[in-house]
């Protein structure tokens, strides 16, 4: 048994079964130091008491679900023929593993290392790839008892182990996201964006969550739904923006890992054209004057009010001559009178509307009497909002300086002087105001037969500018011009115009009022009235129903035709 100071070598059989331990719990000691002796004796002694088929293999390697980023190894533990550890110091026994990949039918060799403080050998393989895999390990050179020649390649206990790896959880870098949704969409549309989601080792995985935000409130969008269609492949469906415009989409793994590419510029663009939305605005549609462009832009946009960014709409406007209607209709009466169709088509004043291609259309017309005219304008064969508009036409028109300075290239004839009164800010009313003298002293005009073509056509466009049809500005201008001199009777002629206006407003007001308080009243009534009727007819139900079901129960009813007459007397009752 030996004591503290002798070191005691336990020696054993040959292919003995026998498995020696002193009292101090001592491993017996196997091998000799000497390479010789080792080579002579022990190998063949280590490799003959190892049993291939009782080995076996233990770890997460040879687990049934490992995961694709856990340590794919495992530890080979040589064990004799009944089931008894061997430890082997210096890696006297060789194992070799091979890992099959059915899908393809290869087989990749796995790096097995003799580790010598536990007496085993340790394999190592790459377990990236997900799905099933075989570990086939195998003890080389094993000869059984009564065995003599070179060695066999035996598998050990439970070879080939069945393993089914696992994908490891979203990685952000090797997520990527396709589709319509994470580019050009269409306002307030549902639209789909599919992300196809991988791990670290290029898998397919669904461990892990995708959301979905939209800037710029990092918001998540209206009707969000992520759905899983496969394994590593998600439905993300939202609805757009009502709002066109450039947007921030945000996609995201266990929500705060933007994905690769992650924010993605969302364009929402404006759906399709809805004429009830599209507007036209401008001064050409309230006031114009006589021989000068009026114009106005007509803005296409849909349904959510976005304007529109392409043309090719069927816009179109007329206009309407109401004065020169009127007086037409009014000296009427001879044999030699137009129809009332003919009239009317004598009174349009013509219009043109241009496509810009940029979802804007420029229309203009040019009046070419004083007076009231009236402009509708279509997209397609839909009357726009406000249509038809009252445009006031006078011979002085409240026209800006742009427009006053078209009158002087094309109704004067002076291009060359046009940028004089645009750059005086020379309005319309101002026209009136102007003398030969003046047109020197303000607007530079040297060229004196120049200044006087240019007053004799003011003058000449505001003969008719004290037309109360014409007129939509009054003040001492028109009023100089009808040989009013005197200041103290412009301002009486003033004075009774604004009570005029004023008690015209005061009539149109009172006039509003009554009609929205008759509307408000009738409504009134006729809610009153249908809950009086949904009443009478509810109780006459009601009661007709709790007599007809006493009656029957009685047996009131019971000779031939008793229940068709209570109903043909209930019905009667309800009407």
């Amino acid at each position: 048994e030996g004591g503290h100071t002798h070191t005691v070598q336990l020696l054993i059989a040959e292919m003995a079964d026998v498995n020696i331990l002193d009292k101090q719990v001592r491993l017996p000691y196997l091998l000799s130091r000497n390479e010789a002796t080792r080579e002579a004796f022990d190998n063949p002694f280590v490799k003959n008491m190892c049993h291939a088929p009782s080995c076996t293999a233990e770890g997460l390697g040879v687990q049934p679900t490992p995961r694709a980023d856990d340590a794919c190894m495992f530890i080979i533990q040589p064990r004799d023929r009944y089931g008894v550890k061997i430890r082997d110091p210096i890696g006297l026994l060789t194992f070799t593993v091979d890992i099959e990949d059915p899908k393809d039918g290869t087989f990749v060799p796995a790096k097995v290392i003799p580790n010598p403080r536990i007496g085993a050998s340790v394999c190592y393989f790459d377990g990236s790839h997900s799905g099933l895999h075989y570990v086939h390990a195998f003890m080389e050179d094993f000869k059984a008892e009564g065995d003599f020649g070179a060695g066999r390649r035996v598998p050990i206990a439970g070879s080939p182990y069945r393993i089914v790896i696992q994908p490891a959880p979203l990685d952000p870098y090797n997520t990527r996201a396709f589709g319509v949704g994470v580019g050009l969409v269409v306002a307030s549309t549902e639209v789909e964006v599919m992300v196809h989601a991988r791990d670290r080792f290029q898998n397919r995985t669904s461990y892990g969550e995708v959301s979905c935000r939209i800037s710029p409130n990092n918001e998540e969008p209206l009707a969000l739904s992520v759905t899983e269609v496969e394994l590593g492949l998600f439905r993300v469906t939202y609805m757009a923006p009502p709002v066109a415009g450039t947007y921030l989409l945000t996609l995201a793994v266990q929500h705060d890992q933007h994905i690769y590419n992650s924010p993605f510029s969302l364009h929402v663009v404006p759906s399709s054209v809805d004429e009830s939305k599209c507007t036209a605005t401008g001064r050409g549609l309230a006031f114009a004057g006589v021989d000068l462009p009026a114009r106005f832009t007509v803005t296409s946009r849909d349904a959510m009010g976005n304007a529109l960014i392409r043309g090719g709409l069927k816009v179109s406007a007329k206009v309407f001559n109401v004065e020169k209607f009127k007086n037409r209709k009014h000296q009427g009466g001879g044999e030699g009178d137009l129809p009332f169709d003919a009239d009317e088509e004598a009174c349009e004043v013509p219009c043109k509307v241009a496509d810009l291609r940029n979802g804007i259309y420029a229309g203009e017309w040019r009046a070419t009497s004083a007076g009231r005219h009236e402009v509708s304008v279509y997209v397609g064969s839909h009357m726009l909002e406000g249509s038809p508009h009252t445009v006031f036409v006078s011979e002085l028109p409240e026209c800006d300086a742009p427009e006053v300075a078209l009158f002087v290239e094309n109704v004067c004839g002076f291009p060359e002087y046009a940028r004089h009164f645009l750059r005086a800010d020379v309005r319309g009313f101002m026209l009136c105001g102007f003398t030969v003298e003046s047109l020197l002293d303000k607007l530079a005009i040297f060229h004196t037969s120049h200044r006087r073509t240019i007053r004799y056509y003011i003058w000449e466009h505001t003969q008719k500018a004290v037309d109360p049809k014409a007129l939509v500005y009054i003040d001492d201008h028109p009023l100089t011009q009808l040989g009013i001199r005197d200041m103290k009777a412009r301002q009486r002629v003033l004075y009774a115009l604004d009570q005029t206006s004023e008690r015209t407003a005061a009539a149109t007001e009172r006039e509003e009022l009554y009609r929205n308080r008759l509307k408000t009243t009738l409504q009134l009534t006729g809610e009153r009235m249908q809950d009086e009727i949904r009443s009478m007819v509810e109780t006459a139900m009601a009661d007709g129903s709790d007599h007809f079901l006493q009656d029957f129960n009685d047996g009131k009813l019971q000779a031939k035709g008793g229940v068709q007459a209570r109903l043909a007397a209930l019905e009667a009752s309800i009407k």
